[in-house]
């Protein structure tokens, strides 16, 4: 008897400790927030359902996007789910939703979100870009697409370097290269240098940015001819294009890798 009740107790200490742990939910959406990455935000701490973490935001009007979010334990960043970067939740449809963020600790990937559409909210998505053409003076309007899928703008530039930034709604930037546009294998005309995006202009001539809503993905279309250094005719047109984060050579009409590989 003494050692069932012992081993009683010890679980109980054991389930108590687990539930003293406090997780929240901090992101950079003030909608769905409240305030943009605050670990020591009470109101976001997640209750114990079962054996899952929940936290849930009621009647959120988002627009299409893509949503960046974590789970920080006890209100400090020393541990996170995800430990590195940041993890995303997509919205394809504007409107109001129910969300609900969940923590599985005995899962293989622990954090997940639910998205609840309840109404349809038409909403118009204003993006621009500044950067280092004209010293940050201005923005670069973009027009969005008939489709509302995407919106693009089309900037003449001089050859040289430059720097810039997405701007959402006039709030919300997309500076963080290295979570929005990480990758591009191969492309040595776009890199990232701190939270800003990069662009090698070899060419002067149009250069035509395209962002997708609902990825939060840049597409980058480079002048006819910005050195593809296999082109030998002068008739021949060629045009540079980052899609995905990888960057792809069209030529003639068909599309081709870096490395001269047909993408059928």
């Amino acid at each position: 008897m003494k050692k069932i009740f012992s081993f009683v107790i010890a679980a109980l200490f054991s389930v108590a400790l687990f539930a003293d742990d406090v997780y929240t939910v901090v992101g950079e959406n003030t909608d769905i927030f409240g305030e943009a990455w605050k670990e020591t935000r009470a109101a976001n701490d997640m209750t114990l359902d079962g054996s899952v973490y929940k936290w849930t935001k009621t009647g959120v009007t988002l627009p299409v996007g893509s949503y960046a979010y974590k789970i920080v334990k006890d209100h400090a960043w020393t541990k996170t789910y995800p430990q590195d970067g940041n993890d995303f939740f997509s919205i394809s449809e504007s409107g109001k939703y129910d969300l609900t963020f969940m923590l599985d600790l005995s899962a293989a990937t622990p954090q997940s979100v639910k998205a609840e559409l309840k109404e349809s909210v038409p909403m118009t998505i204003t993006v621009e870009a500044k950067g280092s053409w004209d010293s940050w003076a201005s923005g670069l309007a973009f027009a969005e697409a008939a489709d509302h899928k995407s919106a693009s703008a089309t900037k003449n530039l001089s050859a040289g370097d430059y720097e810039f930034k997405i701007l959402l709604n006039g709030t919300a930037w997309r500076a963080n290269g290295h979570e929005y546009h990480a990758g591009y294998p191969g492309a040595e005309n776009i890199n990232v240098n701190g939270d800003n995006m990069k662009l090698k202009a070899e060419v002067a001539g149009d250069y035509t940015f395209t962002w997708t809503f609902a990825t939060d993905g840049l597409m980058i279309t480079f002048p006819t001819g910005t050195a593809v250094e296999n082109v030998q005719s002068d008739k021949v047109q060629c045009t540079k294009v980052v899609r995905d984060g990888q960057l792809y050579i069209i030529k003639n009409g068909e599309t081709y890798t870096t490395q001269g590989q047909l993408v059928k």
